[in-house]
Order: structure tokens, then C-alpha cells, then sequence
């Protein structure tokens, strides 16, 4: 009969005795490994220091390109000297002080609002081709922000507009129409339809303007319709009867009648009085979905 192997129980370690065992094969490693382990930890130091270092360097720019941008805009918008014509400055003083003080923000954190700024204020100074290059290099950098794109398109559109560069006026506007957003879809349609126009293209200008009615109803850019005939007030001619004098005088208010005498009716006078207006026909109801 085999004879039975009798399995040997590992005896179990204190905690403590663990613990020190730890310690033990830890110190064995780190001095086999000394060199590597002072330039572990002297890489993981450097690390640390370096993030802290441009952590802070990068807030301190945002914070210093912050306080240039408002600089700017208080300027472009001139807050501090409005109602103050004595000390108001010249428009091409502030423009360009403002212009400054956005290219410094720049400098120190780019900021698509801060572009935007630096190409309106180059428009607003006339220099059409520095806020032309401007506006292409904000579209192409911050072609993802649906924010900031539809403002540069649109003042890109109104320079060329200006300009009567009407065929990239209408590229500049097909590529707004483009965008998710709904910002600007109905000034679309409304600047698309008055360039065909001008164009002499009277229909395709005609079928833009009902796409805007039917699209957008509440837009402000629909113009107002004519009031209807129907809607004007009439004027009915109602009888009055003014009192006579026997003598064919009308009476005077600061002597009344001679006694004895009593005042004759004359022909009666018709006296043209407007009468209300009809009511307004009512708006038809919308359609679902619109």
C-alpha cells in the first residue's frame, strides 16, 4: 500500500514580519539598482517641477492676455470716454490703440475673439486687406468653433459686399448657410436674394425672398405688406344740426338770443366723420413643423 505524502503547511508571517521582509527586498533592489533609481528620481523630480513651472507660466498668460483683451475692447468700443466729448479721442487714435492692445493679447494667448477683434478693428480702420487676410487665417484656424465662425463669415461678407466683390460675397455666404448652426440662416437667404437683384436676376432674388416668408416668417428682414384696401377706415357723412339766428347768423357764445325772438333750425350740415376701422383679417395659422 503507497504510502500517503504528508503536504506541508506553509506557516503563516506576522504582519509585522511581513511588513520588515518588505522593507528587506526593497533596500536588497534599490542598492543593485542605485544608479538607475537616482536617475528615476531625479527624472520624476525635473517632471514635477517643469509642470508646476508652465502651469503657472500659462496662467499667468492667460490672466496678462485677458486683461490686454479687455484693455482692447473698453477702447474699440470706447466705454470709458462715451459722454465725455471733451476727452473723447479721435476714431484712428482708438482704433489704433485698440488694435495694439488685441495684438498684444494675441501675442500672450490666442483667442479666436481676439482675432476676430484684430480683423474688426483693421475694418473699421479702412485697411480692407489686412482685415480680409485676418478673417481667412480665423476661419481656417478655428474652422470647428461654431461660435466664432459665423461672426467672421459674416464680416468677411460684408467686406467683400463693400467691396463689390459680389461673387465671393455669395461664396462667403453659401459657406455660412453650411454651418449647424441657425445663427444668421434667415440674413442668409435675405443678402442672398438682394444681391441676385442687383444682379438683374429678378426671379431667382424673388424665390430666395419666399423661402425666407416660408422658412422664417418671424424674421425682421421680411419686408412689411401692403395694407389692403379693405383695411382702411371709411368715412360716413352723419347729420348735424346746427341752430340759426332769425337774422341767418349762427349764435355767438358771449351774447345769447334778443328776447322775444326764438332762434330758427337751418338745413341741417353734414359734418364727414370717420368711422372705425374694420377689424384686421386674421393671420392664417402656421404650419406644423414650421
Amino acid at each position: 500500500m503507497p504510502r500517503q505524502i504528508k503536504k506541508k503547511i506553509a506557516k503563516k508571517l506576522e504582519p509585522e514580519n511581513e511588513l520588515i521582509g518588505v522593507v528587506e527586498r526593497f533596500k536588497e533592489f534599490y542598492d543593485t539598482h542605485k544608479r538607475e533609481m537616482l536617475i528615476a528620481e531625479v527624472v520624476i523630480a525635473s517632471i514635477i517641477i517643469l509642470s508646476i513651472t508652465v502651469w503657472g507660466y500659462v496662467a499667468f498668460s492667460r490672466k496678462a492676455a485677458l486683461s490686454e483683451q479687455f484693455a482692447g475692447y473698453t477702447t474699440y468700443h470706447n466705454l470709458y470716454q462715451k459722454g465725455d466729448p471733451k476727452n473723447e479721442p479721435k476714431k484712428e487714435q482708438r482704433y489704433q490703440k485698440a488694435l495694439e492692445d488685441f495684438q498684444k493679447a494675441y501675442e500672450k494667448g490666442k483667442s479666436p475673439v481676439t482675432l476676430f477683434y484684430i480683423a474688426s478693428t483693421y475694418y473699421e480702420m479702412g485697411k480692407k486687406d489686412e482685415a480680409e487676410k485676418t478673417l481667412l487665417e480665423l476661419n481656417k484656424q478655428y474652422a470647428n468653433d461654431q461660435d466664432i465662425l459665423p461672426l467672421s463669415l459674416y464680416k468677411l461678407f460684408e467686406l467683400y459686399k463693400g467691396s463689390e466683390k459680389l461673387d465671393k460675397a455669395v461664396e462667403t455666404l453659401n459657406q455660412l448657410e453650411r454651418l449647424h448652426t441657425p445663427i444668421y440662416k434667415d440674413v442668409v437667404l435675405y443678402q442672398m436674394a438682394e444681391i441676385l437683384k442687383k444682379q438683374g436676376k429678378e426671379d431667382e432674388g424673388k424665390k430666395k425672398m419666399e423661402e425666407l416668408e416660408k422658412n422664417y416668417p418671424q424674421s425682421p428682414y421680411i419686408p412689411p405688406k401692403p395694407v389692403k384696401e379693405a383695411n382702411k377706415p371709411t368715412v360716413q357723412t352723419l347729420p348735424v344740426n346746427i341752430p340759426v339766428s332769425a337774422a341767418g347768423n349762427k349764435p355767438d357764445a358771449q351774447s345769447p338770443p334778443a328776447g322775444g325772438q326764438n332762434p330758427t333750425a337751418a338745413a341741417p350740415v353734414t359734418v364727414p366723420v370717420a368711422a372705425p376701422p374694420a377689424a384686421p383679417p386674421k393671420a392664417p395659422p402656421e404650419k406644423p413643423g414650421k
